[in-house]
């Protein structure tokens, strides 16, 4: 059942990308904020194949954006497995700011890839993408962890 939930999150974040719901007053990649919330909490055997499906949907879909999404949802699931793997003994209090850390982190090597594309390098709207992002990560993390019920499943960290 937890995985129909995730799954679902994930195609209701795939779908708010495809529809862009309030234009260029939120400047912010729905999927990639579902994906991080994956990789933080799911294990890397369970996050990566869904990684990689969700981005070559999003290549195939929107075209538009990025066409590396293939390459970088499940490089970030790996990265992502792998600074919470650095961090594994550590207290609960710290766990908590690690984690955040580690998502800003990822939405800067997002920015960073952002900047090889040939759009290129906007600096406001990277800010604006950042803080956007973070905040709206922070509360679907909270939504999430309601809804799903993150802490009683053998399947996350």
């Amino acid at each position: 059942m937890k995985h129909f939930k995730i799954i679902c999150i994930l195609f209701i974040l795939f779908f708010l990308d495809l529809i862009h719901p309030f234009a260029n007053a939120l400047n912010v990649d729905f999927l990639l904020l579902g994906v991080i919330f994956l990789g933080i909490n799911w294990r890397l055997k369970h996050s990566l194949p869904i990684a990689f499906f969700f981005g070559c949907t999003k290549d195939a879909f929107l075209p538009a954006n990025s066409s590396f999404n293939f390459i970088e949802l499940p490089l970030l699931c790996l990265g992502i497995s792998y600074c919470i793997s650095i961090f594994l003994f550590i207290q609960e209090k710290t766990k908590n700011l690690i984690k955040v850390l580690i998502v800003f982190f990822a939405l800067l090597m997002h920015c960073l890839f952002l900047v090889t594309q040939p759009a290129g390098f906007i600096p406001f709207f990277t800010l604006q993408f950042l803080l956007q992002s973070f905040f709206l990560y922070l509360f679907l993390d909270f939504i999430f962890r309601k809804w799903v019920l993150l802490n009683k499943s053998s399947i996350l960290r």
